[in-house]
């Protein structure tokens, strides 16, 4: 009975391995964790640059004229009093006129 101590100790030790490396809280899910860990990683690194690029862009709306100016052209579609602002769309159907700016139709184009 004595010499079967070891084998069991032995036994019951290599089991607790087998269950620590193959259970819930096992390698695979410290390698599962780790590569989630990278994604973010990654992720914030994006969205870091990201928030650097808005922020130099407030930047220079808030201090120049002339970015203010451009901005409010391309994104707002505003003008100067004696300037006329043509906008392009793609479907002819949305020909109008509106607040004195004219719409035009433009054909779409071959290819795209």
């Amino acid at each position: 009975m004595r010499q079967f101590v070891p084998f069991v100790l032995l036994a019951a030790a290599l089991s607790a391995g087998a269950f620590a490396l193959l259970g819930d809280d096992s390698i695979s899910t410290m390698r599962e964790l780790s590569r989630t860990v990278a994604e973010q990683q990654l992720r914030n690194q994006e969205l870091r640059a990201k928030v650097q690029d808005l922020r130099s862009t407030v930047r220079g709306l808030q201090h120049s004229p002339r970015i203010l100016e451009k901005a409010a052209r391309n994104e707002l579609g505003l003008a100067r009093p004696n300037e006329q602002v043509f906008v392009f769309r793609e479907n002819p159907e949305d020909i109008s006129s509106q607040n004195g700016t004219v719409e035009l139709a433009r054909e779409p184009q071959q290819g795209k």
